[in-house]
């Protein structure tokens, strides 16, 4: 039950951030960003297509969203392609869920949604992961998340 909400969550940030990309306007009224990029590992390995949300502590700030490549690296993402994250305290979630569409062969049901990375780091008020975006060029943030 807890996934299919993380999963709920996942597809509105997604909806979210393609809606900006379509009707965000100019820019010239948006709010400043700054890059952020990273790395993702789980147990030392890099984790690739998993999803790295920052979210604001700042009522009424945006959500930036990133995916790892094959290197576990993201980029974030904000209004345009890998333009970054606005300033300030950030709760990060992260997640990688596979959500099969095919039946099993053998049952004919399709198989549950299945996490990759523990379920904490994709919730919210549990991931334990947090970051300050400051007004610079250069933000940085790896996690490194362990299994147990």
């Amino acid at each position: 039950m807890r996934l299919v909400r993380v999963m709920n969550r996942l597809c509105l940030l997604a909806l979210g951030l393609a809606l900006v990309g379509c009707f965000g306007g100019s820019g010239e009224d948006l709010p400043k960003v700054y890059p952020v990029q990273g790395t993702v590992t789980l147990d030392g390995k890099a984790v690739e297509e998993a999803i790295v949300t920052f979210n604001p502590n700042e009522k009424g700030a945006r959500t930036a969203a990133g995916r790892t490549d094959a290197q576990g690296v993201y980029k974030l993402t904000t209004f345009n392609q890998n333009d970054g994250c606005a300033k300030g305290r950030m709760t990060v979630t992260i997640s990688k869920i596979e959500s099969p569409t095919e039946p099993d062969p053998k049952t004919g049901k399709i198989p549950p949604i299945r996490s990759h990375l523990p379920v904490r780091f994709s919730e919210l008020n549990n991931s334990g992961l947090e970051a300050v975006v400051e007004a610079k060029p250069d933000n940085t943030f790896d996690f490194k998340l362990e299994s147990r």
